[in-house]
């Protein structure tokens, strides 16, 4: 998954998608940003880092085809509320020790539970976290967050995304 946010780091996120026309999916952090790829006719799987935050940032991530990252109580509801016959894949953030976005401790694993059951999205629950910035497999925080993330995960189905460029 190319994460291509932030107008692909400033390098132009159009131009860019189609230099890495071959990966297997897009990572953006917006609804805006995804729908500009749309516009410009790439149809590439496309993941909303920060999710969406009102239904009309939903039913547009619905129009496009979008998937979701789930990282706040609040985006649980909005999925539960979501338009008959909407199917999302979503991916759900663990807070593994960045602190910035996602579910920590027993909140993730009632936040998969309560995604698990909504018809809005399209089974399994993928599973995600983010290493903090600047840090490498052999810092013992990396390895602490990658056994955080395993105990989290290990006996969930789904997809897995984890680490920031740095950590891999």
């Amino acid at each position: 998954m190319a994460v291509i946010k932030a107008n692909a780091y400033g390098h132009g996120l159009v131009a860019v998608a189609r230099a890495l026309e071959s990966t297997d999916a897009f990572a953006v952090a917006r609804v805006d940003e995804g729908l500009t790829l749309r516009l410009a006719g790439i149809n590439t799987p496309t993941v909303l880092l920060e999710g969406v935050f009102d239904r009309e940032q939903l039913d547009a991530a619905a129009g496009a085809n979008f998937e979701l990252v789930v990282h706040t109580p609040e985006q649980i509801e909005l999925l539960r509320n979501a338009a008959a016959g909407v199917r999302f894949k979503v991916w759900l953030k663990l807070d593994s020790g960045m602190n910035r976005l996602g579910f920590k401790g027993a909140a993730f694993g009632a936040a998969h539970a309560a995604l698990s059951t909504l018809g809005s999205v399209q089974p399994p629950v993928n599973l995600f976290t983010h290493s903090r910035p600047r840090i490498s497999r052999n810092c013992p925080t990396t390895s602490e967050q990658l056994a955080l993330f395993a105990a989290a995960t290990g006996s969930l189905p789904g997809e897995r995304s984890l680490e920031n460029s740095a950590a891999m």
